[in-house]
Protein backbone atom coordinates (compact mmCIF):
# COMPACT_ATOMS: atom_id res chain seq x y z
CA UNK A 1 0.00 0.00 0.00
CA UNK A 2 2.87 2.38 0.75
CA UNK A 3 4.03 2.05 -2.85
CA UNK A 4 0.79 3.78 -3.88
CA UNK A 5 2.36 7.01 -2.55
CA UNK A 6 5.81 7.51 -4.12
CA UNK A 7 6.08 10.96 -2.55
CA UNK A 8 5.65 9.55 0.96
CA UNK A 9 8.13 6.76 0.19
CA UNK A 10 10.68 9.43 -0.72
CA UNK A 11 9.99 11.33 2.50
CA UNK A 12 10.56 8.19 4.57
CA UNK A 13 13.82 7.49 2.75
CA UNK A 14 15.17 11.01 3.30
CA UNK A 15 14.01 11.64 6.88
CA UNK A 16 16.58 11.78 9.65
CA UNK A 17 14.62 10.87 12.79
CA UNK A 18 11.03 9.82 12.07
CA UNK A 19 8.49 7.62 13.84
CA UNK A 20 6.84 5.06 11.54
CA UNK A 21 3.74 3.15 12.64
CA UNK A 22 3.44 -0.18 10.83
CA UNK A 23 0.20 -2.21 11.07
CA UNK A 24 0.81 -5.92 11.56
CA UNK A 25 -0.63 -8.56 9.24
CA UNK A 26 -3.27 -9.21 11.93
CA UNK A 27 -4.30 -5.55 11.81
CA UNK A 28 -5.33 -5.89 8.18
CA UNK A 29 -7.65 -8.79 9.05
CA UNK A 30 -10.07 -6.28 10.62
CA UNK A 31 -10.71 -5.04 7.06
CA UNK A 32 -11.74 -6.92 3.94
CA UNK A 33 -9.51 -6.56 0.90
CA UNK A 34 -12.23 -4.60 -0.92
CA UNK A 35 -12.68 -2.25 2.05
CA UNK A 36 -8.95 -1.61 2.27
CA UNK A 37 -8.54 -1.09 -1.47
CA UNK A 38 -11.55 1.21 -1.59
CA UNK A 39 -10.36 3.39 1.28
CA UNK A 40 -6.80 3.56 -0.03
CA UNK A 41 -8.03 4.46 -3.51
CA UNK A 42 -10.18 7.26 -2.10
CA UNK A 43 -7.92 8.65 0.64
CA UNK A 44 -4.46 7.10 0.34
CA UNK A 45 -2.36 10.13 1.29
CA UNK A 46 -4.28 10.87 4.47
CA UNK A 47 -4.41 7.25 5.67
CA UNK A 48 -0.77 6.52 4.91
CA UNK A 49 0.29 9.90 6.32
CA UNK A 50 -1.17 9.04 9.73
CA UNK A 51 1.44 6.28 9.98
CA UNK A 52 4.43 8.57 9.35
CA UNK A 53 5.43 11.06 12.06
CA UNK A 54 8.32 13.26 11.00
CA UNK A 55 8.50 15.19 14.26
CA UNK A 56 12.05 14.76 15.67
CA UNK A 57 13.16 13.34 17.93
CA UNK A 58 11.60 9.96 17.20
CA UNK A 59 8.91 8.95 19.70
CA UNK A 60 9.91 5.96 21.84
CA UNK A 61 7.58 3.96 24.08
CA UNK A 62 9.21 5.41 27.21
CA UNK A 63 9.42 8.93 25.81
CA UNK A 64 8.90 11.43 28.62
CA UNK A 65 6.60 13.41 26.33
CA UNK A 66 4.28 10.39 26.41
CA UNK A 67 4.73 9.14 29.97
CA UNK A 68 4.55 12.64 31.47
CA UNK A 69 2.55 14.72 28.99
CA UNK A 70 2.32 18.45 29.54
CA UNK A 71 -1.03 18.78 27.78
CA UNK A 72 -4.15 19.00 29.96
CA UNK A 73 -5.64 16.11 27.99
CA UNK A 74 -3.11 13.74 29.57
CA UNK A 75 -1.76 12.81 26.15
CA UNK A 76 1.03 13.82 23.82
CA UNK A 77 0.08 14.70 20.26
CA UNK A 78 1.80 15.79 17.07
CA UNK A 79 0.35 17.06 13.79
CA UNK A 80 0.27 14.64 10.89
CA UNK A 81 3.09 15.75 8.59
CA UNK A 82 1.73 14.26 5.38
CA UNK A 83 0.07 15.43 3.27
CA UNK A 84 1.22 18.97 3.98
CA UNK A 85 -2.32 20.34 4.24
CA UNK A 86 -3.44 17.67 6.72
CA UNK A 87 -5.56 18.79 9.67
CA UNK A 88 -5.08 15.50 11.54
CA UNK A 89 -3.20 14.92 14.75
CA UNK A 90 -1.76 11.67 16.06
CA UNK A 91 -2.09 11.05 19.79
CA UNK A 92 0.19 8.98 22.06
CA UNK A 93 -0.40 7.83 25.61
CA UNK A 94 0.71 5.12 28.01
CA UNK A 95 -1.85 2.75 29.54
CA UNK A 96 -1.11 -0.33 31.63
CA UNK A 97 2.50 -0.24 30.52
CA UNK A 98 1.58 -0.22 26.82
CA UNK A 99 1.97 2.55 24.27
CA UNK A 100 -1.35 3.50 22.67
CA UNK A 101 -1.87 5.61 19.57
CA UNK A 102 -4.90 7.30 18.03
CA UNK A 103 -4.94 8.54 14.47
CA UNK A 104 -7.96 9.42 12.38
CA UNK A 105 -10.28 8.25 15.16
CA UNK A 106 -8.76 4.77 15.38
CA UNK A 107 -7.07 3.61 18.57
CA UNK A 108 -4.21 1.17 18.19
CA UNK A 109 -1.95 -0.57 20.67
CA UNK A 110 1.74 -0.96 19.99
CA UNK A 111 2.52 -4.69 19.94
CA UNK A 112 6.22 -4.31 19.17
CA UNK A 113 7.88 -1.08 20.19
CA UNK A 114 11.13 0.73 19.51
CA UNK A 115 12.34 -1.19 16.46
CA UNK A 116 15.44 0.80 15.66
CA UNK A 117 16.38 2.09 12.23
CA UNK A 118 19.21 4.32 11.04
CA UNK A 119 16.81 7.19 10.43
CA UNK A 120 14.19 6.73 13.13
CA UNK A 121 12.10 4.18 14.98
CA UNK A 122 9.34 1.75 14.00
CA UNK A 123 6.38 0.67 16.13
CA UNK A 124 4.21 -2.27 15.08
CA UNK A 125 0.53 -1.55 15.78
CA UNK A 126 -2.55 -3.78 15.91
CA UNK A 127 -4.90 -1.56 13.85
CA UNK A 128 -4.79 0.43 10.61
CA UNK A 129 -5.15 4.11 11.48
CA UNK A 130 -7.66 6.31 9.70
CA UNK A 131 -10.15 3.61 8.65
CA UNK A 132 -13.02 3.50 11.18
CA UNK A 133 -14.45 0.10 12.09
CA UNK A 134 -15.77 0.70 15.60
CA UNK A 135 -19.14 2.17 16.51
CA UNK A 136 -19.33 5.49 18.35
CA UNK A 137 -20.14 3.47 21.47
CA UNK A 138 -16.88 1.51 21.10
CA UNK A 139 -14.88 4.69 20.52
CA UNK A 140 -16.32 6.38 23.63
CA UNK A 141 -15.61 3.28 25.71
CA UNK A 142 -11.94 3.17 24.63
CA UNK A 143 -10.91 6.81 24.38
CA UNK A 144 -9.40 8.13 27.65
CA UNK A 145 -10.26 11.71 26.71
CA UNK A 146 -13.99 10.87 26.52
CA UNK A 147 -14.39 8.68 29.59
CA UNK A 148 -16.55 11.10 31.59
CA UNK A 149 -19.04 11.60 28.77
CA UNK A 150 -19.17 7.82 28.40
CA UNK A 151 -19.80 7.42 32.14
CA UNK A 152 -22.61 9.98 31.99
CA UNK A 153 -24.16 8.17 29.06
CA UNK A 154 -24.45 4.98 31.09
CA UNK A 155 -27.31 6.58 33.00
CA UNK A 156 -30.55 4.95 31.83
CA UNK A 157 -28.72 3.45 28.83
CA UNK A 158 -28.27 6.64 26.80
CA UNK A 159 -25.14 5.13 25.22
CA UNK A 160 -26.90 2.02 23.95
CA UNK A 161 -28.28 3.78 20.86
CA UNK A 162 -24.70 4.46 19.79
CA UNK A 163 -24.06 0.72 19.31
CA UNK A 164 -26.24 0.65 16.18
CA UNK A 165 -23.89 0.58 13.21
CA UNK A 166 -26.76 1.10 10.77
CA UNK A 167 -27.60 4.57 12.08
CA UNK A 168 -25.39 7.58 11.35
CA UNK A 169 -24.49 9.92 14.20
CA UNK A 170 -22.64 13.17 14.66
CA UNK A 171 -21.64 13.51 18.32
CA UNK A 172 -19.87 16.59 19.68
CA UNK A 173 -18.30 14.89 22.68
CA UNK A 174 -17.18 17.01 25.66
CA UNK A 175 -13.73 15.89 26.74
CA UNK A 176 -12.77 15.04 30.30
CA UNK A 177 -10.99 18.39 30.37
CA UNK A 178 -14.27 20.13 29.50
CA UNK A 179 -16.08 18.35 32.35
CA UNK A 180 -13.25 19.24 34.73
CA UNK A 181 -13.81 22.89 33.83
CA UNK A 182 -17.53 22.50 34.63
CA UNK A 183 -16.57 20.93 37.96
CA UNK A 184 -14.37 23.92 38.73
CA UNK A 185 -16.88 26.56 37.65
CA UNK A 186 -20.18 24.89 38.62
CA UNK A 187 -19.34 22.34 41.30
CA UNK A 188 -22.94 21.76 42.43
CA UNK A 189 -24.26 21.23 38.91
CA UNK A 190 -21.40 18.84 38.18
CA UNK A 191 -22.19 16.82 41.29
CA UNK A 192 -25.88 16.61 40.39
CA UNK A 193 -25.12 15.35 36.88
CA UNK A 194 -22.62 12.71 37.93
CA UNK A 195 -24.41 11.38 41.03
CA UNK A 196 -26.81 9.45 38.77
CA UNK A 197 -30.17 10.46 40.25
CA UNK A 198 -31.15 12.97 37.55
CA UNK A 199 -30.65 11.04 34.33
CA UNK A 200 -33.25 13.13 32.46
CA UNK A 201 -31.07 16.21 32.87
CA UNK A 202 -28.04 14.25 31.69
CA UNK A 203 -29.95 12.99 28.66
CA UNK A 204 -31.11 16.51 27.82
CA UNK A 205 -27.53 17.83 27.85
CA UNK A 206 -26.08 14.95 25.84
CA UNK A 207 -28.90 15.14 23.30
CA UNK A 208 -27.90 18.75 22.64
CA UNK A 209 -24.56 17.40 21.42
CA UNK A 210 -25.91 14.58 19.27
CA UNK A 211 -27.35 14.57 15.76
CA UNK A 212 -29.04 11.32 14.76
CA UNK A 213 -29.34 10.27 11.14
CA UNK A 214 -26.45 12.22 9.64
CA UNK A 215 -22.66 11.88 9.68
CA UNK A 216 -21.02 15.30 9.38
CA UNK A 217 -17.32 16.07 9.09
CA UNK A 218 -15.77 19.12 10.71
CA UNK A 219 -15.59 20.82 7.31
CA UNK A 220 -19.30 20.14 6.74
CA UNK A 221 -20.17 21.51 10.18
CA UNK A 222 -18.21 24.69 9.49
CA UNK A 223 -19.81 25.08 6.07
CA UNK A 224 -23.30 24.56 7.51
CA UNK A 225 -22.59 27.13 10.19
CA UNK A 226 -21.47 29.68 7.57
CA UNK A 227 -24.63 28.92 5.59
CA UNK A 228 -26.76 29.57 8.66
CA UNK A 229 -27.82 25.94 9.13
CA UNK A 230 -26.08 25.42 12.46
CA UNK A 231 -26.14 22.05 14.23
CA UNK A 232 -29.68 20.82 14.39
CA UNK A 233 -30.40 18.04 16.91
Amino acid sequence: YLQKSPELCKKIETTSDATVLVPTNEAFKFLTASEMDGKISADAERILGLHFIDHPPAILSDDVRVTRPQDDSGMFSVPAMYPEDSDDRVWFWSQDGKLHIDGGGIEAEVVEANVGASNGVIHSINRVLGIPRDTIYDKLAMDPMMSKTFDLGKQEHFNDQLKDGDIKFTFLVPTDQAWDQIKQDFATAYKVLFMGDFFYQVHHILERHLKVGEKLSLHELVRNSKDGKGFEV
